[in-house]
């Protein structure tokens, strides 16, 4: 009644006549092993933050990228690195067989270790029995830091090498081969309830055997979903499986080693511009300790400045003032010399005392009073009639008769000395009264 129905994990040369029985290779060459391909981080991505003893689920979406099924019983297994669960092993999703080219999320709850720094822990997927390990190799990158706002710490070396090449691993290595005949995947048994996962979504349906035919089987899947499928929804041709997980895994590994060379590059791009903002940092610091010595040697020179200055206003101001002492000592010493000599010319009989004063001045010097030359002024000053010549300088216009003999003393009596420096005396006198002209 039509044509049969081979169950998308059945090999293209051989239809599930006996599903229990499951050889290493089918008719045309094909291997029948379980495969495995890492999709995406679905959470605590490469390189996630976390505080030290915190506790995190990390789950990585895998896709079935064989040609038989993930049948129960198959585990995520730890392989290496930094253990960051409690459990070595941990159990698929319980939704039942993953068939080719389904995805499903596998979630390992885990807790960062006390001490901060960068760990990295390996996974992979084991067979029911748990001998044999099948598919890429996924991981757990994160750092443990305590201070949040502190450096991130940069991969190794041999971490980007091993991220690069982790999710590369060939399907086919003896090392690395899927399980033997128990490990393989068993096929659903005759007219039992069967768990579909794949592109339709998980589905289970009943009374499925080698005698469904394909018609009858999409007709179950479009009553159950709604959505009409295409034949090829069912059937995957094996012989094309293998080329199409190598491709994907070729895709994987080139997305993998491209976001370890961005990592690296950001990482690198972070660290230099670390060390700039903290030679930045060192520059402004050396600068402010510069200019802050800078500011307190102007301080300190500006402060002997003022204090050497308040010292020669001092040192003048003492200066002046002894200068000043020195003037009105010698003023009175000066004053009290004349005083006595004044004091003997009038003993020696010149009564005018007026014009012993005038003599006495203009005797006075430096080594006191010249007493000698006083007697011979004022002996021939008394012959000079000073009447006469004080008259003759009043209608001349030189009215002061004290100043006008003071000066005939000084000019030892001579009329035109004496008019000269009157002249003068008149000239300086009414300059002084005149206002400064500005230009």
């Amino acid at each position: 009644p039509g044509e049969r129905w081979a169950p998308p994990w059945a090999p293209a040369g051989r239809r599930a006549c006996h599903p229990h029985r499951e050889s290493g290779h089918g008719a045309d060459g094909d291997p029948r092993r379980l495969a495995a391909r890492f999709v995406s981080d679905v959470s605590v991505h490469e390189g996630t933050e976390v505080a030290p003893r915190a506790a995190f689920t990390k789950i990585w979406r895998l896709k079935n990228s064989g040609t038989v099924p993930w049948m129960p019983g198959c585990k995520l297994t730890f392989v290496g690195g930094d253990q960051l669960s409690a459990d070595s092993a941990v159990d698929l999703p319980d939704i039942g067989p993953v068939l080719p080219g389904a995805a499903v999320d596998v979630a390992v709850d885990m807790v960062a270790p006390a001490e901060p720094g960068r760990y990295v822990g390996y996974w992979r997927l084991t067979g029911p029995h748990g001998r044999r390990k099948f598919g890429q190799r996924v991981w757990v990158h994160i750092q443990v830091v305590a201070d949040p706002d502190g450096p991130v710490q940069e991969p190794s070396a041999e971490d980007v090498a091993m991220f690069a090449s982790a999710r590369t691993l060939p399907h086919g290595d003896e090392d690395e081969a899927d399980d033997d005949d128990d490990e393989r995947a068993k096929a659903p048994s005759a007219g039992r309830r069967v768990v579909v996962h794949g592109p339709h979504g998980a589905l289970t349906l009943e009374g499925v055997d080698e005698s469904t035919d394909v018609q009858t089987l999409k007709r179950m899947i479009e009553e159950r979903t709604g959505v009409p499928v295409g034949k090829q929804e069912l059937f995957a041709p094996n012989q094309e499986a293998p080329a199409e997980a190598r491709a994907e895994a070729e895709g994987a590994a080139n997305e993998a080693a491209e976001a370890v060379r961005k990592a690296a590059a950001a990482a690198e791009a972070a660290h230099k511009e670390a060390e700039a903002a903290e030679a930045a940092r060192k520059d402004e610091a050396k600068l402010a300790a510069e200019l802050a010595v800078a500011q307190a040697a102007e301080a300190e020179a500006a402060e002997a400045t003022t204090k050497l200055k308040e010292a020669e206003a001092a040192r003048k101001a003492a200066e002046a003032a002894e200068a000043a002492e020195a003037v009105q000592a010698a003023t009175r010493d000066a004053s009290a010399l004349k005083e006595v000599a004044a004091a003997e010319l009038a003993a020696m009989g010149f009564e005018d005392a007026e014009l012993v004063r005038g003599v006495v001045d203009k005797n006075t010097g430096a080594e006191g009073v010249n007493l000698e030359r006083c007697v011979t002024a004022l002996t021939a000053l008394s012959e000079v009639e000073w009447d006469t010549m004080l008259d003759d300088l009043a209608e001349m216009g030189f009215d002061d008769r004290a100043l006008n003999k003071k000066m005939l003393v000084m000019s030892d009596g001579s009329i035109n000395k004496t008019v000269k420096q009157l002249v003068n005396t008149k000239e300086t006198k009414e300059a002084a009264k005149q206002p400064m002209e500005l230009d």
